[in-house]
């Protein structure tokens, strides 16, 4: 990468390539011919002319870019594609500075590109849908969060026949009227199969015209709280193949009753969208419903006992009961749900007499149960269960707690991070050799003994201990845990200090990609502390007018969402019950969105760590 301004002097023609003498890559011309993935993906010092560094060769076999989060792409670097004529899937979420000059770019890639993922790239307005348009081959368009574009650019999609995954979330331009656009563009009621509105500014008067696309399977409405439940509820009896539906933050929308209408339903969201027992009574029968979330509804042990009684949900594999008002009383009713294997519980009013009933739920492979009403007691109950999940959080966990976790040789996450670990839990838990993912920070009776203890855990790929006694000498523990890629010691005594260490670690450990530390300390860098050759000298010379942007950018990236940081350190995915891979689909999840509820939701699990927030965050990207 490089400074923008070093563009100044490329010719706008796509036809210019720096010549081979001139890529300081050293990557060779062989190697970037026979390329068919090129995956930059978080290279946040990428720029335009680094990517036009790589294109000495046409790149003629390349058929899947990813540079997603590449902050430093503002458009010219886009030619370095100008030739990849066998290019299908081209995703660049999160590129903040893009512009509508980098779509322009790819326009010609018509014939080829059939998905393209633009999702917050705020910059982009109703022009670059106007190069999107000439992409005739393209199945998957995202758009969600591109806040600039308006119902007018939808137009430019008119000749997109064979688009059957289109998101535009949170572009809330988005109104009734481009609804109307859309709905009416040739062949779009036969071949759109997924459709993401979240956020968008439509009423009842869109609904009408979401009732034309007879093919949805996929429709996610979350947050269009302008839509009443009746007139969704007609929709929905046109939209017979409809699989999945996301409703969260609709408030009252399961007041009218959607029985019968809703039948082919495999999936339902209705977080935050205040459900009610005497809502859920609407309900009779969902005989294909296999995921449901309640995640912050009004849901009392009656709803349950509806739903279990009579049998309106037989299927279930996955629910979510997240901060409800369930208690110990509707246990034995969830219990009967035999083919449920993953179910959240996080804060409700369960203890450990309820824990009982979910020793039979022998298909249970995911668990939260995130509660301090939850403690050793109640654990006895799971052991024979094969969970390969289990979050406990914020839970009353003791050693005593962890011998009975270690029967549970199936589990590959395990969050405890109530405070009453020791280290004698510490050994207890190394017996578990399947985990992948642990978390046991805010546990300040850990010590470096503790520590020694999980040297053990060879399989570990995340393991954060923040907020503990571990110390800087226990850093010589960790160099066996070969497969390790984070690493949290927020908190931990003498650790910013430790360069030599940290620098052996660094080594010893191939896979390692983040270390987070507590420093005084803005910076943010490699972990490197050998004496810089000459080359790397030039490289800093070179990365030096970029500082100032990348301070800037840092600064930002601290606010966005980081899925590995928030899985360990925050826990703000409390309430998700999968976390999925779409592949090669180009949709965005709410999740990746990041709301004003997500960031209320991680402001207050950041308040239970005080002891972080008083110190700086010194995040080290390998």
């Amino acid at each position: 990468g490089g400074d923008d301004n070093d563009n100044n002097n490329i010719n706008n023609d796509a036809s210019y390539f720096p010549p081979p003498s001139s890529s300081p890559t050293g990557i060779s011309s062989t190697t970037t011919s026979t390329l068919h993935l090129l995956d930059l993906r978080g290279s946040q010092r990428l720029t335009d002319r680094g990517l036009l560094q790589l294109a000495h060769t046409p790149l003629r076999s390349l058929e899947v870019v990813r540079l997603d989060n590449c902050h430093g792409i503002t458009g010219r670097g886009l030619l370095a594609f100008s030739r990849s004529t066998m290019l299908h899937t081209l995703s660049l979420a999160n590129c903040r500075r893009l512009t509508d000059e980098a779509v322009v770019n790819v326009g010609h890639l018509g014939g080829s590109l059939t998905c393209l993922n633009l999702g917050g790239c705020r910059c982009l307005t109703d022009r670059s849908l106007e190069a999107v348009g000439h992409l005739r081959e393209l199945r998957k368009l995202d758009l969600s969060q591109c806040d600039l574009i308006t119902d007018e650019g939808l137009v430019n999609l008119h000749d997109l026949e064979l688009l059957d995954e289109l998101s535009i979330g949170w572009c809330r331009l988005i109104s009734d009227d481009g609804l109307e656009i859309l709905a009416e563009q040739p062949n779009r009621s036969k071949a759109l199969i997924t459709l993401r509105l979240a956020r968008c500014s439509i009423t009842d008067e869109g609904l009408q015209h979401l009732a034309k696309l007879e093919t949805l399977e996929e429709l996610d409405l979350n947050g269009c709280v302008r839509i009443s439940s009746a007139a969704l509820g007609e929709t929905l009896g046109k939209l017979i193949h409809l699989t999945s539906l996301d409703v969260s933050y609709c408030p009252g929308i399961l007041r009218s009753s959607w029985q019968g209408k809703i039948d082919s339903l495999k999936s339902l969201e209705l977080c935050y969208s205040g459900v009610r027992d005497s809502h859920l009574a609407h309900l009779r029968s969902l005989p294909k419903l296999e995921e449901l979330n309640l995640d912050s509804c009004i849901v009392t042990d009656w709803g349950m006992a509806h739903l279990v009684d009579n049998d309106v949900v037989p299927y279930l594999t996955t629910l979510d009961l997240a901060d409800t008002d369930i208690s110990d009383a509707a246990m034995g009713k969830i219990a009967r749900l035999k083919h449920i294997r993953h179910l959240s519980l996080f804060y409700c009013n369960i203890s450990n007499r309820g824990l009982r009933h979910i020793a039979s739920m022998s298909s249970l492979e995911v668990l939260n149960l995130d509660s301090r009403d939850i403690g050793d007691d109640g654990l006895r109950y799971l052991r024979e269960l094969p969970l390969t999940s289990l979050d406990l959080f914020s839970s009353r966990v003791t050693d005593i707690g962890c011998a009975h976790l270690s029967k549970i040789k199936t589990l590959t996450s395990l969050e405890l991070c109530g405070g009453g670990i020791r280290d004698f839990g510490c050994a207890q838990l190394a017996t578990l050799s399947n985990l992948t993912s642990l978390n046991l920070s805010q546990n300040e009776s850990i010590t470096n003994r503790g520590a020694a203890c999980l040297a053990a855990l060879t399989n570990l790929k995340a393991l954060n201990l923040s907020n503990t006694c571990v110390t800087s000498d226990a850093l010589k523990f960790f160099g066996g845990l070969r497969m390790l890629q984070s690493l949290a010691l927020y908190g931990c005594k003498d650790m910013e200090d430790s360069v030599e260490r940290l620098g052996v670690l660094q080594r010893e450990l191939p896979s390692l990609r983040c270390l987070r530390l507590n420093s005084p300390s803005n910076e943010d860098g490699v972990i490197d502390h050998n004496v810089e050759t000459e080359e790397e000298e030039d490289e800093d010379d070179d990365e030096e007018e970029d500082e100032t942007y990348y301070e800037e950018a840092d600064d930002e990236d601290d606010e966005s969402e980081d899925s590995l940081e928030q899985g360990l350190l925050a826990h703000v995915h409390h309430h998700q019950l999968d976390d999925s891979d779409d592949g090669e689909s180009m949709g965005s999840s709410e999740g990746d969105s990041m709301s004003d509820d997500f960031h209320d939701a991680y402001n207050e699990v950041q308040s239970v760590d005080t002891a972080s927030q008083q110190s700086r965050n010194m995040d080290y990207d390998i």
